[in-house]
């Protein structure tokens, strides 16, 4: 759902780095890495692609 947008795509990308720390803490310490899934700009798209479904799909 995030088109073109891939972990490869810099600042601008939708995809968290492999690597990457996300923004989940695991513990008090511990930072969970992306894992390649959607970031927070990714998680935006996919609410947006599906509102407009919903959108289209309600006729409105």
């Amino acid at each position: 759902m995030t088109g073109d947008n891939t972990a490869c795509d810099g600042a601008e990308r939708g995809i968290g780095g492999l690597f990457e720390n996300s923004q989940v803490k695991f513990g008090e310490d511990a930072v969970l890495p992306w894992f390649l899934h959607p970031n927070t700009r990714g998680r935006d798209l996919q609410a947006q692609h599906v509102a407009t479904a919903v959108a289209g799909a309600l006729g409105t």
